[in-house]
């Protein structure tokens, strides 16, 4: 395959319009099939990032008590607090700017 590919890239081989086509097409449904590959590994990507930072802010004493309730091991039991009056949400937008930073 890669033999052929270079020679067809280099000029070597004639090919007609027919097996061109049926070329495209065959690479059109590898594209296809494909399609949803990226916006899973995006997602992979992003959960990554999410759990990397919840560690930045949970102390690694409760992450085996995390992992259980993730597991379903025990229930999940919200501690009520008083809300802090202090406190805004704030937008955050992690998609890259004109200088992809």
């Amino acid at each position: 395959m890669n033999e052929a590919f270079r020679r067809l890239v280099d000029g070597d081989v004639d090919v007609g319009v027919d097996t061109g086509l049926r070329a495209a097409e065959k690479l059109q449904a590898l594209i296809d099939a494909r399609a949803g590959e990226a916006d899973w590994a995006r997602a992979q990507v992003q959960m990554g990032r999410i759990i990397e930072v919840v560690r930045t802010f949970i102390p690694s004493e409760k992450w085996p008590e995390i992992q259980a309730a993730l597991r379903g091991d025990r229930p999940i039991h919200a501690e009520q607090s008083e809300p802090l009056e202090d406190i805004q949400m704030v937008h955050i937008d992690d998609m890259p700017d004109a200088d992809g930073n």
